[in-house]
């Protein structure tokens, strides 16, 4: 895939255009902090279902209540796990196909398809990133957002977020999950001292 990888990426430079850095998010942060949420969820209504099995014993017929406990408590942690694990390999399966580039003109975010056929490439120059914010962990991993950060920016939030290229609609580019993000954030910052 890497050697792949490099001759598409080098089909897209502009004259004169050479690559700085490029690098794919990490695969290391597959599940992911959202992925609680949908877990709790399931556990709460298993453990709602759980209390009225326990404490709705008034009679020798069994209610639909009690019909019902098990097969639900069974199925809500089912589609728990398939829809975590769900998750996490469409994420993983987009990590894969993903490659982040900065150039000395501009950054790009090139996501191949399922096939690796066709490619979606967002760029933007690097002299019109107007903003650009940074975070990253205590093992270097983090995000780089190039324009305006929709985190800052609560106005973007009814914009559609891409998933897949990394980017909102309106000339945002963001490389998340890199490893030495503090390392690609300084090569970037010298970059644009140059244009």
């Amino acid at each position: 895939m890497s050697n792949d990888v490099d001759k598409s990426i080098q089909n897209l430079l502009l004259p004169g255009e050479n690559i700085l850095w490029n690098g794919s998010p990490s695969l290391s942060k597959i599940f992911v902090k959202r992925d609680i949420s949908f877990i709790l969820f399931f556990v709460f209504a298993g453990l709602m279902t759980v209390i009225v099995w326990v404490t709705d014993d008034t009679s020798s017929v069994p209610s639909i209540s009690e019909l019902l406990t098990e097969p639900f408590v069974i199925v809500s942690a089912f589609m728990c796990v398939i829809f975590v694990i769900q998750r996490m390999i469409i994420r993983k399966s987009i990590r894969q196909r993903t490659m982040y580039v900065m150039t000395n003109v501009r950054v790009l975010v090139v996501v191949a398809d399922s096939q690796g056929l066709n490619e979606s490439v967002s760029s933007l120059k690097l002299g019109e990133i107007s903003d650009e914010s940074v975070s990253w962990d205590k093992n270097g991993v983090g995000t780089i957002f190039f324009g305006t950060s929709f985190i800052n920016n609560m106005t973007l939030w009814d914009k559609r977020f891409n998933y897949n290229t990394g980017s909102l609609q309106y000339g945002i580019i963001s490389f998340f999950d890199i490893e030495d993000c503090e390392y690609v954030f300084n090569i970037y910052k010298n970059a644009k001292k140059l244009k």
